[in-house]
C-alpha cells in the first residue's frame, strides 16, 4: 500500500517560538516571609451547570489573590439514564475523566493551553504511567470508584494474554455503574500545565485578566464502556451541579506593593510550565505523516494506539497488534527536522526497549503529578502468570527529546520546527487510530498592564 504523507499544522498552538527575555527583566513573585492568608473557594459555571454528551461548560476564575499551585479540582454530579447494562468509565484507569474531550484555559484572551483528547491523555497516559500506587488509590476514593474496599489499580488491565499472540480481552467490565439509573458524586484533578506550573508555588491571579476554564464533554461513543457492546438506544448522562474549587491565597497588601512596584520597573513575571499538544491519525499497514510544530522545546513524543472505532464496545485502552510485539520488521521511525530520533533493530518492538525508552520519555515530564512514573502491576500470581506487569503491557510507546533532565532548568528539550513518524508493518487496521502526545515546555510572561505573551 502506498504511503500518504500530510503537511498538518497544529492549530492548538499560540503564537510562535520566541526567546526569553534577559533574566534581568524578570522579576521574582516568590514571597519571602510574608504574611498570608488561605480559603478554599468554590467557582461555579458562568454557562449553564446541567450538561450532556459533546456540550461545554465554561468558569470564570476571578483576577484577585493567587492559587495554590496544584490545588484545583472540579467537582460534579454524574447522573445516567436507562442504561440497558452494567457499564463503566472508559480508559486504561476507568476514571471519570473520560467524560472530558477537551479543556482550554484562556488568560486575557489568550489560549493558553488546550489539550484536545483529554480523556485519552488523563486516562491511558496520566494516570495510567504517572502515578504512584498510593496516588492511584488516593484517586480512587476521590472520585467514589473503590469497590468492597477494594481498588484495582489499571483494572481493566489485569487480564493481558502473555503470549502475545491476541489483543487485551474486551469481555470484562469494571461495573463501576449499574443498568437503569442512577447519579455519582466527583471530585477530579484537571491537570493543566499552567495551574500544576514548574514555579510550584502560586499562580498569581491578580496578575491576569479574563481567566476563562472551558470543558467539553465527551460523546457517549467515547467516554463509556461495556463488555455487551450496547448501552440501548434511550441511554443518557448528564453532569450537574458543578463547582471548580481551588485554595485561594490572600497576600499581604506590602507584597502587592512589592510586585507591583517591580512591574512599573519594565520588569515581566514568568510561569514555566509544560503541556502537550494531541494529534489523532488513522492507522494503516504503514503510516506516514508529518507535522509542523515550531516549538522551542519539545520534551517528548508519546502515542498509542487504539484497536477499533469509537463506541460503547470499546474500552479504549492503548493496545498493540500481534505484529507490534512479535515481528522485528515492525519499525518505529520518528525524525526531527529530518534528524532519525531513535535507530535500533526492534524499533520499539521489544517490550524491553519499549520500557526504557519510556521511562526516559517520562522522566521529568509531567511531573508535577507525581515523581514515580510507571507503576503499574509487576509480579506473578499464585497460580504462576504474570499479573499486568508492564513487560505485557507494552502499548504506550515514548522517546525522550529532552538534552538533559533537570527539574530546576526550563525549555530543556529540543528546539523542532518539523516532526516526522514513519511506522512500517505494524498490521493497523483501518479502524485503529494513532494517539499523539507531543509534550513540551512553554513560559508564560505577564508584565503590568496585564498583558500575556506565551514563549513555546
Amino acid at each position: 500500500m502506498s504511503s500518504i504523507i500530510d503537511q498538518l499544522s497544529i492549530n492548538d498552538r499560540v503564537g510562535a517560538a520566541g526567546s526569553l527575555p534577559p533574566r534581568e527583566s524578570i522579576l521574582d513573585i516568590a514571597p519571602q516571609s510574608m504574611p498570608a492568608s488561605s480559603k478554599m473557594v468554590s467557582i461555579v459555571p458562568i454557562s449553564s451547570n446541567s450538561v450532556s454528551a459533546s456540550q461545554t461548560i465554561q468558569f470564570q476564575l476571578p483576577s484577585r489573590h493567587a492559587m495554590r499551585n496544584g490545588s484545583g479540582y472540579l467537582r460534579f454530579k454524574f447522573s445516567w439514564e436507562n442504561a440497558a447494562h452494567d457499564f463503566s468509565f472508559a480508559g486504561a484507569s476507568a476514571s471519570a475523566q473520560a467524560l472530558f474531550n477537551s479543556v482550554q484555559l484562556q488568560v486575557g484572551g489568550v489560549v493558553v493551553e488546550q489539550i484536545n483528547n483529554f480523556h485519552m491523555w488523563n486516562n491511558n497516559i496520566v494516570q495510567a504511567h504517572c502515578m504512584t500506587n498510593e496516588s492511584l488509590i488516593n484517586t480512587a476514593m476521590s472520585e467514589g470508584s473503590l469497590t468492597s474496599g477494594q481498588f484495582s489499580q489499571v483494572g481493566n488491565y489485569s487480564a493481558v494474554n502473555m503470549t502475545g499472540a491476541t489483543l487485551i480481552p474486551q469481555t470484562t467490565v469494571q461495573g463501576q455503574f449499574r443498568q437503569g439509573s442512577g447519579n455519582h458524586f466527583f471530585a477530579v484533578d484537571l491537570p493543566l500545565g499552567l495551574t500544576h506550573n514548574k514555579n510550584g508555588t502560586m499562580l498569581p491571579n491578580f496578575l491576569m485578566n479574563n481567566i476563562l476554564l472551558t470543558i467539553q464533554t465527551n460523546p457517549i461513543t467515547k467516554a463509556f464502556y461495556t463488555s455487551t457492546t450496547s448501552l440501548g438506544s434511550t441511554f443518557n448522562y448528564t453532569i450537574s451541579d458543578m463547582e471548580y474549587v481551588y485554595q485561594e491565597i490572600t497576600l499581604s497588601e506590602e507584597y502587592l506593593q512589592s510586585v507591583r512596584s517591580g512591574l512599573s520597573s519594565n520588569k515581566l513575571v514568568k510561569i514555566e510550565a509544560q503541556s502537550a499538544l494531541n494529534v489523532q491519525i488513522g492507522a494503516n499497514t504503514t503510516v506516514q505523516q508529518l507535522f509542523s510544530l515550531n516549538l522551542s522545546s519539545l520534551d517528548c513524543i508519546l502515542f498509542g494506539t487504539q484497536i477499533g472505532p469509537d463506541g460503547v464496545g470499546n474500552p479504549k485502552w492503548f493496545q498493540a497488534t500481534p505484529a507490534e510485539r512479535n515481528d522485528p520488521s515492525v519499525r518505529y521511525e520518528v525524525y526531527l527536522d529530518g534528524d532519525l530520533l531513535y535507530a535500533s533493530a526492534r524499533q520499539l518492538c521489544d517490550p524491553e526497549v519499549a520500557f526504557r525508552e519510556l521511562k526516559r520519555a517520562l522522566a521529568g515530564s509531567i511531573s508535577p503529578v507525581d515523581n514515580t512514573p510507571i507503576v503499574q502491576q509487576i509480579g506473578l500470581t499464585s497460580g504462576y502468570a504474570h499479573n499486568g506487569s508492564y513487560c505485557n503491557q507494552a502499548y504506550l510507546r515514548g522517546l525522550s527529546c529532552r538534552r538533559w533532565v533537570d527539574e530546576s532548568t526550563s525549555m530543556n528539550g529540543s528546539k523542532v520546527n518539523t516532526v516526522r513518524i514513519q511506522f512500517t508493518n505494524a498490521e493497523y487496521n483501518a479502524n485503529d487510530s494513532i494517539q499523539l502526545f507531543f509534550v513540551y515546555s512553554y513560559i508564560l510572561l505577564l508584565d503590568g498592564q496585564g498583558g500575556v505573551s506565551k514563549v513555546m
